[in-house]
C-alpha cells in the first residue's frame, strides 16, 4: 500500500507540479508563515505575563497540599 501511494504521489508531482508552481508557493507562504509567527509569539509572551500569577498560586497550592497529603 505505501508502494503505492507513494507511486501515486511521486506520478502527481513530476506530470503536474511545475517548479513554477513551488516557487510561487514559497514566495507567497514565507511571509504568510513570518506574520503567523510572529502573532503566535506575541500572543504567547502576553499569555505568559497575564498568566503568570495564576500559575505561580497554584504551583504554590499544589506544592503545599504534596506536603500536607505526605504527612498524612
Amino acid at each position: 500500500m505505501k508502494k503505492f501511494i507513494s507511486k501515486y504521489i511521486l506520478y502527481i508531482y513530476l506530470n503536474f507540479i511545475n517548479d513554477d508552481d513551488i516557487e510561487i508557493c514559497k514566495s507567497w507562504t514565507i511571509p504568510f508563515m513570518k506574520k503567523l509567527i510572529f502573532t503566535h509569539n506575541i500572543y504567547i509572551w502576553t499569555a505568559s505575563v497575564v498568566f503568570f500569577p495564576i500559575f505561580f498560586i497554584v504551583m504554590q497550592a499544589e506544592e503545599i497540599a504534596d506536603k500536607i497529603l505526605i504527612k498524612d
